[in-house]
């Protein structure tokens, strides 16, 4: 093997970093390189890392390190990927400045389409459970007690009014249950031999006359209360913000985020003003986990910052096709003094993954 050929190594066993006499476990060869990457150059020299079976690599192996088998050839090369999982390139490929591994983006991007292809199996999963349950048929809702009780009593008057002696009593049977209206009786008198409506002489006439409305005078000369006006509604204005392509501690790419924007509510005296911030993150050709923070400086027109706003940025997954995030809360300042937004983002902090 010459000096320059690729060394293939499984990077998910355990290694050390031995650095000035100073043992450093790390849980991977790989995390155990990218630790020596961050070392200055003069350390990087003489730090070595051994793994748990003896084996030693100098600096001048690290550098040729490559994560998988070695490759027979083109066909056996995407069978052995497939198996051993996402590869790093060739761990030599370093930027002089950075000292940071350049991670192969061919590999990142079959890493999103099968990531894309497994959501859509879910969704597609998830779809077809719904279809089957809507198509099965519903169970016949039970007919309630209380319908039951009264058919079977409207069945029975109709039977009982078939016979003439015991009409009435099923009637009064029937309206003992269900309210019945009362019926209306009149009263006749023979007239030549013909019955006519009997008139009651007695009782007096009802008056007949439209009367005029009465007037109170004392609610006529008092004045009527005036309506509140309607409360006004919200108002707002959109701030946006160029897309910012956010860094690691080392001054690597960690991630992108664009479509920024703040939204300043302006609530019009029903309470204090509200803002809503938004965007989309993306860790494509960066890195995942650890944290970082979103600082929005809300400027006036004049320029001057009267409020600094600090939301931590979701950094749990890599998101290739972006992940929209939406963040509301209250202003201290009146939403008519924000005149423009100033958006930065804190380098990384803890342990972070290639994404």
């Amino acid at each position: 093997m010459s000096d320059t050929d690729k060394i293939y190594v499984d990077a998910r066993r355990p290694a050390n970093l031995r650095n000035a006499g100073n043992l450093v476990p790390c849980p991977t060869l790989q995390e155990a390189v990218l630790t020596w990457y961050r070392l200055p150059a003069k350390d990087q020299a003489e730090a070595t890392i051994e793994l748990a079976d003896g084996e030693i690599y100098t600096a001048h192996e690290i550098i040729r390190l490559n994560y998988g088998p070695k490759p027979v050839a083109d066909r056996s090369r995407q069978r052995d990927e497939a198996l051993w999982g996402l590869p790093w390139t060739q761990a030599g490929t370093v930027d002089p400045d950075d000292q940071v591994i350049q991670f192969d983006e061919a590999q990142a991007d079959e890493a999103q389409a099968d990531e894309a292809r497994a959501n859509e199996a879910q969704v597609n999963e998830a779809r077809r459970r719904r279809t089957v349950a809507s198509a099965a048929p519903r169970p016949a809702e039970p007919i309630g007690r209380r319908a039951k009780v009264i058919g079977l009593l409207v069945a029975a008057v109709l039977l009982l009014s078939l016979v003439s002696p015991i009409r009435e009593a099923a009637k009064s049977l029937y309206c003992g249950i269900l309210a019945c209206a009362p019926a209306q009786t009149k009263e006749y008198s023979k007239v030549g031999g013909a019955e006519s409506p009997k008139v009651d002489t007695q009782s007096p006439k009802a008056d007949t006359r439209v009367l005029p409305p009465k007037v109170d005078k004392t609610s006529a000369a008092s004045p009527q209360p005036r309506h509140a006006d309607a409360p006004k509604p919200p108002t707002s204005k959109e701030l946006t913000f160029p897309a910012i392509e956010a860094l690691d501690g080392s001054r690597s790419k960690a991630g992108t985020m664009t479509r920024i924007k703040l939204s300043a509510v302006d609530n019009t005296g029903n309470g204090p003003d509200t803002f809503a911030a938004q965007w989309t993150w993306s860790a494509s050709g960066g890195t995942a986990n650890g944290s970082q923070t979103v600082i929005i400086n809300v400027k006036s027109e004049s320029g001057a910052t009267v409020q600094t706003i600090r939301i931590p940025l979701d950094r749990s997954q890599c998101y290739y096709s972006g992940n929209n995030e939406r963040h509301e809360g209250e202003l201290t300042v009146s939403a008519a003094l924000v005149h423009e937004i100033e958006v930065s983002i804190t380098p990384v902090e803890g342990r972070q993954r290639p994404c």
